[in-house]
């Protein structure tokens, strides 16, 4: 038997509507989004005539991965809101993870973005390195390759030496590629890299994202560099106080000699202090 399309979200909406109006009045804002969180833990667990008399937790965990990949589809294809209870006894399948796959090129990009997020997830080995080796790849949809990005980075150490081998090299994807290696082990290969990504930038934006990787990757070694960006006359006051945060982070002291009262991201914190 098929999964079934059900708006599962819909339904208990319809219930929290019922609560509320059988107690109207009687529960402050706050108090109702406590008892609404409290009210959809226990409805996946409430059987319901909707679900052959099954809960939803216990419905969707009797299928397959291929069928709940399959209803997975059906409802993005439907337009029907994929719920919490399907997406996570998913996550939970052992046997969803290549359909999950082959639904990466898919050309929905609501279905791809769905089996991105099941498959991080699962913390996939398979889907991680294809995560990267599709970061790096210019044509990759942008949306997509930040979602994907996300799981290389959360996943960084598992993924270190074939992030080594195509940092330098990721184009669009380098500063996934940077983050993730900053979250690596201490390693010279790595500290050489993410200097050098950093010293080489002028973007003020660029040399402050870059700070706080070094910062973040934790090597103290960095300061020295930190200090002579810093000194760098074209660099405006958002990136100047960042680079300042980074090198006292670091354990380096920086003196305010700097002049910004030209500066207008200065000015207006300055007005507004």
């Amino acid at each position: 038997m098929a999964v079934k399309i059900i708006d599962v979200d819909r339904i208990f909406e319809k219930q929290v509507r019922s609560a509320m109006m059988s107690n109207k009045g009687k529960f402050t804002e706050d108090e109702w989004e406590d008892k609404i969180a409290g009210m959809y833990s226990q409805f996946g667990k409430t059987p319901l005539e909707e679900f052959d008399g099954k809960s939803p937790e216990a419905y969707y965990g009797s299928f397959s991965g291929e069928e709940l990949a399959s209803a997975l589809k059906k409802h993005v294809t439907s337009g029907v809101d994929v719920s919490t209870y399907l997406f996570d006894a998913l996550v939970s399948s052992g046997g969803a993870e290549d359909y999950l796959i082959a639904f990466l090129d898919d050309k929905n990009a609501e279905l791809v973005s769905y089996s991105v997020n099941i498959l991080a997830e699962k913390k996939s080995d398979k889907a991680l390195k294809i995560f990267l080796e599709r970061i790096v790849c210019d044509e990759t949809n942008e949306g997509i390759r930040e979602a994907m990005g996300e799981a290389v980075i959360d996943n960084a150490k598992e993924l270190q030496n074939l992030l080594l081998a195509v940092k330098g090299k990721a184009g669009k994807g380098e500063m996934y590629v940077a983050e993730a290696l900053a979250r690596c082990d201490r390693k010279q290969e790595i500290f050489e890299y993410l200097t050098g990504e950093f010293m080489k930038e002028s973007d003020n934006n660029m040399i402050a994202y870059y700070a706080c990787l070094l910062s973040e990757y934790g090597d103290d070694r960095a300061v020295e560099f930190l200090k002579t960006k810093i000194n760098e006359p074209e660099l405006d006051y958002a990136a100047y106080s960042e680079l300042k945060n980074c090198i006292e982070e670091l354990g380096g002291e920086c003196d305010d000699l700097r002049d910004f009262s030209g500066d207008a991201t200065y000015k207006r914190i300055k007005n507004l202090s």
